[in-house]
């Protein structure tokens, strides 16, 4: 990866990726621990504890961190950071949480509240039902309604449930959530109200599955009429259908940053166990960027 050293080192100093770091860094975890579940493993979301608290000192030296209710007021300074975590693993609870309260630090934790009340994750269903060769097309896009319900059928005929929860690992259930509302580090926003691939549902399932979700967090006072698209992937018709039912920020996972932090849709820069020095940070950090600017121009 012969652009890793290259935008490592001299991808900050781009104009755009300058542009993009005094306005807002949007920074997305998942399952930070040291045991991580298989499915976990396969996807690549899990980060080591020890690992993660480099991140978060990466992170804090270049930018301030912010909590979720100063962004939704407009009060972003230059060079501000955010820290969400998507899906609601367990180990946010267990292990993350207590490493970002020893430094003060708030985060969002975006939730399938399907998977909260009991329901199988639909991203790990569909990976565990890809062994059987269930599925032919991109794995991903086979994250949705119909579809998992055929698999969850397949699931409960197959008398492998206990396998497959050892395989997709634990999430936060409602006991954990509530436990969590009122904390004033952390906030809830929806995630849809399972894991599904965004630009495979038809505007009605989008729409049930935005509003649903968010009745449900509705619950909870330290809930936030935010979304972030499952697999960081959504569209500009799902944008303006988000808007349309109140959801204030929209979040993506292109890994880019923001200069404009005002706007609706923001990106975010994906952090995991493959980011394990400061070199591979900055390199992460600014290669999105500059490259969009660059098809931008070529373009």
């Amino acid at each position: 990866m012969a652009s890793v050293p290259i935008l490592g080192i001299a991808g900050p100093w781009l104009s755009p990726v300058r542009a993009g770091q005094r306005g807002l860094a949007v920074f997305l975890f998942h399952d930070v621990t040291d045991n991580p579940s298989p499915y976990s493993l396969q996807v690549r979301t899990c980060t080591d504890p020890s690992l993660f608290v480099r991140q978060l000192a990466w992170i804090r030296h270049r930018f301030t961190i912010l909590h979720p209710q100063q962004i939704e007021r407009g009060e972003i300074p230059p060079r501000s950071a955010l820290l969400t975590f998507d899906d609601g693993f367990l180990s946010f609870r267990k292990v993350a949480l207590p490493l970002l309260e020893s430094e003060n630090l708030p985060a969002i934790v975006f939730l399938n509240m399907d998977v909260v009340e009991g329901s199988p994750n639909a991203a790990a269903l569909t990976a565990w039902s890809c062994r059987g060769n269930l599925f032919d097309q991109d794995l991903w896009e086979e994250s949705q309604p119909r579809k998992y319900e055929r698999a969850l059928q397949f699931l409960q005929d197959s008398g492998e449930r206990s396998a497959f929860q050892e395989f997709q690992g634990r999430f936060l259930d409602e006991a954990d959530v509530a436990a969590l509302d009122g904390h004033p580090l952390v906030t809830f926003g929806s995630h849809l109200s399972n894991h599904w691939y965004g630009p495979s549902l038809n505007g009605r399932e989008f729409d049930e599955a935005l509003k649903t979700n968010h009745r449900r967090l509705q619950a909870y006072q330290h809930g936030m009429p935010w979304l972030a698209y499952p697999f960081g992937v959504g569209t500009p018709h799902l944008d303006e259908r988000a808007e349309s039912h109140g959801v204030t920020r929209v979040f993506t996972g292109r890994g880019l940053l923001n200069p404009e932090p005002s706007q609706t849709v923001l990106h975010r820069v994906d952090l995991n166990g493959e980011i394990r020095n400061r070199l591979l940070f900055r390199w992460r950090l600014s290669t999105r960027t500059a490259l969009a600017d660059l098809r931008e121009i070529v373009g």
